[in-house]
């Protein structure tokens, strides 16, 4: 849909444009700018594949998609995908998949070097966020958060503990879930419950627990 936002309320010109008609994976379309600096990549995976529709969307709406085979086949859902902020990789997490990372092209929107690290925890859903200098990978999995170094020469082997669930409840556990790196340039991270709060990675630039994650941090009106 468009919405021309110049006017108080919206004024809606196209409404419910099909792009994609497939079954996708929910929770995982997520977006990164051209290397051009004007155009978006708008990414999503189809759902129980390999395969993901890899959208540019420019001053004239979105061109046809493409789709492009790449990596392990996904089981199952309750995970989240994400761009590192320089646009080089992109990245899902998903606790039956654990992590997918990818080498992402800002001109071409091509994935390549695919790596998949197993994280075998008993967690059921999970997220991903990538540090604002995009070195390190922080992945909640509903009872501990971890750290990866993306500049490691073997990022699975970098993997810190930075946090485990401390039993808060508000009134439920408040868990780890999705995270989303904000422009104060810090990780929030939610929880699968309805709860009050959010967490906090407030350095997530640092190393290890330098990187000082709050839990229940946020307090929600």
């Amino acid at each position: 849909s468009i919405i021309n936002m110049s006017t108080d309320a919206g004024t809606v010109i196209e409404k419910n444009q099909i792009i994609i008609q497939d079954t996708l994976s929910y929770g995982e379309l997520t977006a990164v700018k051209h290397a051009n600096g004007n155009d978006w990549w708008v990414i999503t995976a189809e759902r129980h594949s390999n395969r993901y529709y890899t959208n540019l969307l420019t001053a004239d709406g979105f061109e046809t998609p493409w789709l492009q085979q790449a990596g392990n086949v996904t089981s199952a859902y309750g995970g989240q995908a994400v761009f590192s902020p320089d646009g080089t990789k992109y990245i899902r997490y998903s606790p039956a998949d654990g992590v997918f990372i990818f080498d992402f092209d800002r001109s071409t929107g091509d994935l390549g070097n695919f790596q998949h690290i197993a994280i075998n925890d008993s967690a059921f859903v999970g997220g991903a966020a990538v540090s604002p200098n995009s070195r390190y990978l922080y992945i909640p999995s509903e009872y501990r958060i971890y750290q990866f170094d993306l500049w490691a020469t073997d990022i699975a082997a970098s993997r810190i503990t930075v946090a485990e669930y401390d039993g808060f409840l508000s009134p439920y556990q408040t868990t780890f879930f999705q995270a989303q790196l904000a422009p104060d340039c810090k990780i929030y991270i939610n929880t699968f419950a309805a709860v009050t709060v959010l967490h906090v990675i407030h350095y997530p630039d640092e190393h290890g627990l330098a990187c000082e994650v709050e839990q229940h941090g946020v307090s929600l009106p």
